[in-house]
C-alpha cells in the first residue's frame, strides 16, 4: 500500500540508491500519498541520475511542483529555472512558473525567466502578461513607465489591441501626469484608435488630483476635445467650469461657455457667464455692456422682469444719469405692478438729485416727485403722502405745469385732497377767480356744517377783500351764518356790508328766518333784539321793531335793553297811549324802588302832558309820594293839582314838606 512505501524503501533500497527503477517506483508510491519531504528527496535522487534518467526534466518539474505545495517556492523557482535553461520551451515548466509568479513577492525573478522565452516564441499575449506581473513588483517610476510602455507597444504593434495599449498609457499617465512623453503617447493612441472621449475623460480624471498648473493643462485639452472633436457640449461645459474654478480669468473657458450657451440659447447659463465677465471687467464701459446684455436677456428672452430690474438698477449704479435705463426700470416695475418698489425707486432717485444743483436737475427731481405722487394716489391709495408731495412740488415751483394740470383735473372730479393743495397755490398766486371756483367745488363735496361755514367765510373774504364784489361777499356771509346761527360776529360783518351796499332788508330777512325754530332760547332773544334794533334804525319801521322787541320780552320779560328800546321807540314816535300802557306794565314788574319812581314820574308826565289825563297823572304822583313822600317832582306836581282844585289844607301840607325838602334860600 502507499502508506508502507516509505517504510519499504528504507528497508529494501540501498542508501544512496541509484537504481532508477526502484526510485521511480518509490516516487510513484510517494506521489500517491501527496507532497512530502520524502517525495522531494526521491525526486532529487532521480534528478541526480542526470542523463541516465531520460525523464529528469519532468522529475525536476515534479519536484518544483512538490516544493510549491510544501511552500518552498524559492527552491521551486530554481528547479523551474534549471529546467528552462536546459529546455527553453518545456511547457510544464513554463506553466509551473506562470502559476508560481502569482505567489511570489518579487515577481521579477520569474518574469526574467519567462520574458526571453515569450519573446523568442513571439507569444505576445504572455509577454505582455509577464511584463505586467513584473510591474507589480516594481516601485521605481522610470522602470514602471518603461514596462508600461513595453506592454503598451506589444498591445498596439503586436496584438493590434489599441484599447489595451491605451489602458497602459492611461496607467502611465496616472503615475506621472507631467511626463510629456507619456502624454504624447496617449494622445497618439487615442487619435489612432479614434477613442478621443477616453482621452478627454482621462485628462479630466487626472486634473482632479494634479497641481493647479497641470490641472489647467489637462482641463483645457479635454475641453478642446469635448467641444471641437466630440461636439459634446455638456461635457465641455463641465470642464470649462472646472477651468474657471482654477483660473477665473481663463478667456478660452469663458469664450467656450459663452459660445455654447449662445448657440444653444441657454440664456440662464449665458447670463451666469456674463455676470462672471462683469466681475472680472475693469473698465466701466465693459461692465455696462455686460449688464446691458444681461438685462436684455432677462427681459426679452426669459421674461424675468424682477431679475431684470435688479440688473438695471445695478447698471444705474454705474450710469446714474442714464434716462433710458431709468425709464426701463420704471417700465418693468409698472409691468410687474410692484408699486411699492417703484415708489422706493423714485424716492432713491429724488434723494440723489436733491444733493445736486442745476436747473435741469431740479426739473427732473420735481418731475420724479410728481410721478411718485401720482403713483401714491392712484396705485397705493396713500392720499396723505401724495398730497404732501404735491404740496412740496408747488411750494418749490408754483408753476409746475404737470402738477397743476393733474390737480385741477382731480379737483374737477371731486378730489378733496387736490382741492386742498390748489387752495394754497391759488391764494399764494393771487388767482382769486380760480380760488373762488375751487371753493365752490369744495362746497359741493362738503356736508359737514363747520367746514361749510369755513368755506363760506373764505369766499366772503375773497369777494370782499380781493375781488371787491360786496354783494357776493354779503351772500357768502349769509350762507356761513346759515351754517352756524350762533356765530353772531358774522352779523357784525354783514352789517358793515349792508351799510355799504344798502342791504338792510336782506340782512333782516336772513336773521329773521326760522328764529322761532332755534333751540337756544338765549340765541332767539339775542336775534330778536338785534332785529328790533336794525328794523328801527335802518328801516324806520317802528311797528315791526316793536314786534321784535316784544318777542324778546316773551323769553326775558325783564330784558332791560328791550324794555328801554320799546320805551324809546314809543316816545320817539309819539305813541303816547301805547307808551303810557307800556310804562304802566313796566311799573308793575319793576322791583327796584328808585326805578319805579322814575317810571311813575314818566307815566305821570305822559298822561298829564300828552294824554290830558290829569286824574291818572295825579294818581301816578300820589303813588310816588306813597313810596317817597319827599320826591320833589311829585311834590311840585301835586302843588299844582291842589292849587287847581283849591284843596288848601293839602296844599299847606305839601308846601310844608317842600320847605323841608328844598334847602336853598330862593326855594325856601
Amino acid at each position: 500500500t502507499p502508506g508502507s512505501a516509505l517504510t519499504y524503501a528504507r528497508q529494501h533500497l540501498p542508501t544512496p540508491s541509484d537504481d532508477l527503477v526502484s526510485l521511480r517506483e518509490l516516487a510513484g508510491h510517494l506521489q500517491q500519498e501527496g507532497p512530502s519531504a520524502g517525495l522531494v528527496n526521491v525526486l532529487g535522487k532521480l534528478i541526480e541520475l542526470g542523463p541516465n534518467n531520460p525523464e529528469r526534466f519532468e522529475d525536476q518539474v515534479k519536484r518544483a511542483e512538490t516544493l510549491v505545495a510544501l511552500g518552498r517556492v524559492g527552491e521551486a523557482l530554481e528547479d523551474y529555472r534549471a529546467v528552462l535553461l536546459k529546455k527553453r520551451n518545456h511547457s510544464e515548466a513554463i506553466t509551473g512558473l506562470e502559476g508560481l509568479i502569482e505567489q511570489l513577492e518579487h515577481k521579477s525573478d520569474v518574469a526574467q525567466i519567462l520574458e526571453p522565452i515569450y519573446t523568442v516564441n513571439q507569444d505576445w499575449e504572455q509577454l505582455a502578461w509577464v511584463l505586467k506581473q513584473r510591474l507589480q513588483s516594481t516601485n521605481e517610476l522610470d522602470q514602471r513607465k518603461g514596462l508600461l510602455r513595453r506592454v503598451g507597444d506589444i498591445f498596439e504593434k503586436r496584438l493590434d489591441r489599441k484599447d489595451r495599449a491605451f489602458e497602459m498609457a492611461r496607467i502611465s499617465l496616472r503615475e506621472d501626469p507631467a511626463d510629456m512623453g507619456v502624454r504624447m503617447w496617449i494622445e497618439k493612441l487615442a487619435s489612432d484608435s479614434g477613442d478621443l472621449r477616453s482621452l478627454a475623460d482621462a485628462y479630466v480624471e487626472e486634473a482632479t488630483g494634479a497641481n493647479p498648473q497641470l490641472a489647467l493643462q489637462f482641463l483645457r485639452r479635454s475641453a478642446t476635445i469635448y467641444y471641437d472633436k466630440l461636439a459634446d457640449t455638456a461635457a465641455a461645459v463641465r470642464v470649462y467650469r472646472a477651468i474657471l474654478e482654477l483660473d477665473p480669468r481663463d478667456e478660452k473657458a469663458l469664450g467656450g461657455l459663452e459660445g455654447i450657451f449662445r448657440d444653444g440659447e441657454s440664456f440662464i447659463d449665458l447670463i451666469e457667464v456674463l455676470r462672471h465677465r462683469f466681475s472680472l471687467a475693469s473698465s466701466q464701459q465693459r461692465k455696462r455692456q455686460y449688464l446691458n446684455e444681461i438685462a436684455e436677456l432677462q427681459t426679452m428672452e426669459l421674461h424675468q422682469y424682477s431679475e431684470a430690474v435688479v440688473t438695471l438698477r445695478a447698471l444705474l449704479g454705474l450710469t446714474p444719469d442714464d434716462p433710458i435705463v431709468f425709464g426701463e426700470v420704471e417700465r418693468l416695475l409698472k409691468e410687474l405692478g410692484d408699486w411699492e418698489t417703484l415708489a422706493d425707486f423714485f424716492e432713491g432717485e429724488i434723494r440723489r438729485l436733491s444733493e445736486r444743483r442745476g436747473r435741469d436737475i431740479v426739473m427732473r427731481r420735481l418731475d420724479l416727485m410728481f410721478r411718485k405722487a401720482c403713483l401714491l394716489e392712484e396705485e397705493l391709495d396713500d392720499l396723505p403722502a401724495a398730497t404732501d408731495l404735491f404740496e412740496a412740488i408747488l411750494q418749490e415751483n408754483p408753476e409746475h405745469t404737470l402738477t397743476l394740470h393733474y390737480l385741477e383735473k382731480r379737483a374737477a372730479t371731486g378730489s378733496v385732497e387736490a382741492i386742498g393743495v390748489l387752495e394754497e397755490v391759488y391764494r399764494a398766486k393771487g388767482a382769486w377767480r380760480k380760488y373762488v371756483k375751487l371753493l365752490d367745488a369744495k362746497l359741493n363735496l362738503t356736508s359737514d356744517g363747520n367746514k361749510r361755514h369755513s368755506i363760506y367765510l373764505a369766499l366772503a373774504d375773497t369777494y370782499a377783500q380781493e375781488l371787491r364784489v360786496g354783494d357776493m361777499a354779503f351772500l357768502c356771509l349769509t350762507r356761513a351764518y346759515g351754517e352756524n346761527r350762533a356765530e353772531l360776529t358774522l352779523l357784525d360783518r354783514m352789517e358793515i356790508l349792508a351799510e355799504e351796499y344798502d342791504l338792510w332788508e336782506e340782512l333782516i330777512e336772513i336773521i329773521d328766518t326760522d328764529v322761532e325754530e332755534l333751540g337756544d332760547l338765549r340765541l332767539r332773544q339775542s336775534l330778536f333784539e338785534r332785529l328790533g334794533a336794525l328794523t328801527n334804525e335802518h328801516l324806520g319801521d317802528a311797528d315791526r321793531a316793536l314786534g321784535y322787541y316784544n318777542q324778546v320780552l316773551r323769553y326775558a320779560p325783564d330784558n332791560v335793553a328791550a324794555l328801554d328800546a320799546i320805551d324809546n321807540i314809543l316816545e320817539a314816535n309819539q305813541k303816547w297811549a301805547s307808551l303810557a300802557e307800556f310804562l304802566d306794565r313796566r311799573i308793575e314788574n319793576e322791583k327796584d324802588g328808585d326805578k319805579r319812581v322814575e317810571l311813575l314820574l314818566r307815566l305821570g308826565a305822559t298822561q298829564a302832558e300828552h294824554l290830558g289825563d290829569r286824574v291818572n297823572a295825579i294818581s301816578c304822583y300820589q303813588r310816588i309820594l306813597d313810596v317817597d313822600s319827599r320826591n320833589p317832582v311829585a311834590l311840585r306836581a301835586m302843588e299844582e293839582f291842589y292849587t287847581e282844585v283849591a284843596d288848601w289844607e293839602s296844599l299847606r301840607d305839601n308846601l310844608d314838606t317842600q320847605r323841608e325838602v328844598f334847602s336853598g334860600p330862593e326855594e325856601q
